[in-house]
């Protein structure tokens, strides 16, 4: 069962990006899916470095996008997507100390931080990237 579903909520009313969010929550979902189950540690790294790689290209993509609108935020927008690569790559890199809590440590930061940016964040662009594709 996935740890939580996208809805209308999660929408910043542009395609690519809410396309992107949903990708990121399937990845997150993939990973605590393996959590719950049958653990598999090839297949954790690989699902953490594939929301790593994802991520990045996310982040690439939407501060395009908000630069070329000339988003007023978009300082806020970096620092945010730079904070989540360090943490994510912290937890990549301290996976072998202690599996268990890391990997508990790590989903609850996922889906804070995940809900939190996409709730608070990228809805702050929602209605500037109206005003701007009117």
């Amino acid at each position: 069962m996935p740890a939580w579903s996208w809805n209308n909520s999660f929408s910043v009313s542009d395609e690519l990006m809410d396309e992107h969010h949903k990708k990121i929550f399937n990845i997150i979902n993939d990973l605590h899916e393996l959590l719950e189950n049958d653990f598999d540690e090839l297949r954790y790294i690989s699902i953490l470095n594939d929301l790593k790689e994802y991520s990045l290209y996310h982040f690439s993509a939407e501060e395009n996008l908000l630069e070329k609108l000339n988003y007023p935020k978009l300082m806020i927008q970096k620092i945010q997507h730079e904070i989540f690569t360090d943490k994510l790559t912290a937890f990549i890199n301290k996976y072998d100390l202690n599996q268990e809590i890391m990997s508990l440590k790590m989903m609850s930061f996922l889906k804070e931080w995940l809900i939190k940016h996409i709730l608070e964040l990228d809805m702050d662009y929602k209605s500037y990237l109206s005003n701007k594709k009117s």
